[in-house]
């Protein structure tokens, strides 16, 4: 019988919150090892390869080689742990302890995924790179996902009360006027002259795709459960997307916005630290808010067993989340890290492709949100009464 303390089991309400604060100790020392470790990182042979075209030692190249493996080590830890609980639902099944027992070895694994990876020859990192872009795809799918969830579900749950008009038509006033006001900023700063011919066809498509599903939203082919309220909220959260990808833009581009280029030090890590409590947030939420992707969730079960979360998809999450915050450190670009200043300090999700990931996944958005309006006019066969998206949870 193995001792008490190696067996030490937690809460699961605790151990996500564990969880965590590993992640984030890994996202800390990502961006330590990245901005301020290229002497120690020197001496590590597989990083010690990182010399440019002329024989010099690139900081930036030894960087993001050392994001990369502390990503990769993430990643398998999470998706061991994936694996091993799938199909764990119940507080009576054994392997519940996987996810919230064996502390001391677990860590101690933890531990040696993100050191064994430092010795990883530089062309297999390259394939996880490429490997982490499409994780990081689907994670920005899977917010999607989430969020249209919650809209959908709040909208429902105003429809159904007593005297909740006014609520649904301030919400609907502050999203769309939060919107248009967003849109204006980036007009002014991101296309100041006619010849920012790219940003403003970004920004006039946004408007055009908004007062598109806006129509759509009011129309009789929409869903019962749509209205201008989700729509607003959609349109706010797709301006602000636009907004982050003009944003990226890298200094080289004409018509980046100045005020970016004169930030301040301070400045800089206070956005950084937004950056990754955002992540570690939307990380937390979206592994105990798994029922719009959960595909069992209408099986009827004996609710004082089951588990307040699925533990495996609370680590697929995580496994997601490590190679999107890789990403966001190396910008989406495996080749080169673009800096906006000098020393690149406290920088994350910068140049051309980051602004073209981001556009991406607005659109994506958007057309998913469009189906979720014309689905049940186009697929009549099709009962959507018991899908997870657009359900009121209780």
């Amino acid at each position: 019988m193995a001792p008490i303390w190696f067996t030490l089991e937690v809460r699961p309400h605790i151990a996500k919150y564990i969880y965590l604060v590993g992640f984030v100790i890994t996202a800390v020392s990502s961006w330590l090892l990245r901005d301020y470790s290229e002497q120690a990182l020197q001496h590590i042979s597989q990083l010690r390869k990182c010399n440019g075209p002329d024989g010099t030692y690139e900081n930036s190249c030894a960087g993001k080689g050392a994001v990369l493996r502390i990503s990769f080590g993430n990643f398998i830890f999470f998706a061991l742990h994936f694996v091993l609980l799938i199909g764990v639902r119940k507080t009576t099944q054994a392997r519940r302890l996987i996810h919230t027992g064996f502390w001391p070895i677990k860590f101690c694994l933890w531990v040696f995924l993100l050191g064994i990876t430092f010795v990883f020859p530089n062309s297999a990192m390259a394939g996880y790179g490429q490997f982490a872009r499409i994780l990081a795809g689907i994670w920005l799918l899977v917010q999607m996902i989430i969020l249209l969830d919650f809209i959908y579900d709040v909208n429902e749950w105003l429809l159904k009360k007593e005297n909740m008009g006014w609520v649904l038509i301030i919400g609907t006033f502050v999203s769309y006027c939060g919107a248009l006001t967003i849109i204006g900023a980036v007009y002014k700063f991101w296309a100041p002259h006619p010849s920012c011919g790219l940003n403003i066809f970004f920004i006039t498509f946004t408007l055009v795709l908004a007062l598109i599903f806006t129509l759509i939203s009011v129309s009789p082919w929409r869903l019962e459960t749509a209205g201008l309220l989700t729509s607003g909220v959609v349109f706010l959260y797709c301006a602000w997307v636009l907004w982050s990808a003009l944003s990226s833009e890298p200094n080289s581009a004409r018509c980046t916005f100045t005020g970016y280029q004169k930030a301040t030090t301070a400045q800089k890590a206070i956005a950084f630290i937004v950056a990754i409590m955002a992540v570690c947030y939307s990380v937390v939420t979206t592994c105990v808010e798994s029922r719009a992707l959960d595909l069992e969730a209408s099986l009827p079960e004996d609710e004082s067993e089951l588990l307040p979360y699925r533990p495996e998809f609370f680590h697929a999450v995580f496994g997601l989340a490590s190679a999107y915050l890789c990403m966001l450190y190396i910008s989406w670009n495996l080749n080169t890290l673009p800096s906006r200043s000098g020393d690149g300090k406290f920088q994350v999700d910068l140049g051309w492709i980051a602004v073209w990931v981001k556009m991406a996944s607005q659109w994506c958005c958007i057309a998913l949100y469009i189906w979720t309006l014309l689905a049940p006019r186009i697929l009549r066969n099709r009962d959507f009464t018991d899908r997870p998206v657009g359900t009121v949870s209780k």
